[in-house]
């Protein structure tokens, strides 16, 4: 009995007392209106809006705008059909267990008939997922050219720059001091990464310049001061015999986007059942993403860390995932099967690549689910989208990757399919083949 439903009920009692008579109908009516009020308060509740589920779509590094997103329930009723806004993005409220699909095609947003289109369609999903398909950049709308003016480094050929409202990458050839770089007209104020650089394309110090003000037609970051590269390790151990070409790499940032720093790789050499590798990585006191790759029976595994700069420390038997192996397509039942083996850690997401060769249209079906069992229901797509869906007369191939993310897979979704920086202690794992 809710307090509520207590109040009323005790209010009833205090009237039959005071009345000194026979007022059971009276206390009956107040019973039943509590439980009326009750019901009513639960329907309101259950009525509550859905978070919405939010998509952001680039493609080939390019915004996804205009593009056919399909909403669907999870008994496969169509919520709604929209389209990706100007900077990629769109959302819906979707009840947990539906799905979402995103149509690409060659030039987007073509459809149905068009070669090289590609499906993305993200199932069981639930209210709030962030979804995102590659880098979320933000997008040059009318740039605006201008230049940075930069302290000059001895032994310096040229320079880098980067920030989220200009373009990546800019290398001058006859002016050593000034880069010249296109800016996003809406950003007022962002941060700058420096890098200079040697002729052999070395990296010989960094600055990170935060706030800078980009309203005017020249950017002066010439007060800041060079910091040598620093040099960071990354230790493998346990080390099972079936693992080979461990590379890692080291990627700075500010929580926002990368620096693109050129000494961020290394090949680790492994000796016995452990093996280390030094990266000399920006000395800016910034967040650090640690990655690891590896071939592994056939199959590779990779893992990405955000941790802070420090020396990085993985033991290859406690982090991995089991080993994917024999993917197949089978189009009578329209399911993708694999087998698992080994591994520490359980798989909580799977990503399938379905790739159909048919004449005249050749497309992708990548299907990104919560990992159940080694086999996945390829989604049967509705009119007027069934052109996308599986026929006997296909040549199919697939590829499959297994995923864990500390936060649980739906929080996964936001960094899957993209290289987004994660939050800070959060770890990343795939198998695949």
């Amino acid at each position: 009995m809710t307090a509520q439903t207590t109040f009323l009920a005790l209010l009833a009692g205090a009237s039959f007392i005071g009345a000194c008579g026979d007022n059971h109908g009276s206390a009956d009516a107040a019973r039943a209106d509590a439980r009326t009020i009750d019901a009513r308060t639960d329907a309101a509740i259950d009525a509550a809006p859905l978070t919405p589920v939010s998509l952001l779509a680039f493609y080939n590094g390019q915004v996804v705008s205009g593009a056919t997103v399909l909403f669907r329930d999870a008994a496969g009723g169509v919520i709604s059909t929209k389209q990706t806004d100007a900077k990629g993005a769109v959302s819906e409220r979707v009840p947990a267990g539906g799905s979402v699909s995103l149509f690409v095609g060659a030039a987007p947003p073509a459809l149905l008939g068009g070669p090289n289109n590609v499906v993305f369609t993200f199932v069981g999903v639930q209210p709030g997922d962030e979804l995102r398909i590659e880098d979320p950049r933000t997008g040059l709308v009318a740039p605006v050219n201008k230049t940075i003016t930069v302290p000059v480094l001895a032994n310096t050929a040229g320079y880098v720059s980067s920030s989220l409202c200009s373009n990546s990458i800019s290398i001058p050839t006859t002016n050593t001091s000034t880069i010249s770089v296109s800016t996003e007209p809406a950003c007022a104020q962002t941060n700058f990464f420096i890098e200079a650089r040697s002729a052999q394309f070395t990296a010989l110090g960094s600055f990170f310049a935060t706030n800078v003000t980009t309203t005017g037609a020249a950017i002066d970051l010439s007060a800041n001061t060079y910091k040598a590269p620093k040099p960071l390790t990354v230790n493998v151990s346990n080390v099972p015999a079936t693992v080979s070409n461990i590379t890692t790499s080291l990627r700075d940032n500010d929580g926002a986007f990368y620096m693109p720093s050129v000494n961020s790789a290394a090949t680790i050499n492994v000796t016995g059942t452990s093996g280390t590798a030094t990266i000399a990585v920006p000395d800016i006191g910034t967040a650090m993403e640690a990655r690891l790759q590896y071939s592994s029976a056939g199959g590779f595994q990779s893992m990405r860390e955000q941790t802070t700069i420090a020396n990085v420390a993985v033991d290859l038997t406690a982090n991995s995932l089991p080993t994917v192996a024999a993917p197949t397509v089978n189009i009578a039942t329209n399911t993708v099967s694999w087998s698992e083996s080994g591994g520490s850690l359980t798989a909580d997401g799977v990503r399938a690549f379905v790739n159909v060769n048919r004449t005249p249209l050749n497309f992708s079906h990548i299907i990104v689910a919560p990992h159940l069992s080694t086999s996945l229901t390829i989604p049967t797509l509705p009119a007027p989208y069934t052109n996308y869906n599986l026929k006997a007369t296909d040549v199919v191939n697939t590829n499959v990757q297994v995923s864990k993310f500390s936060g649980g897979y739906h929080s996964s979704l936001r960094y899957l399919s993209t290289n987004g920086i994660m939050p800070a202690g959060a770890k990343l794992f795939i198998s695949g083949r």
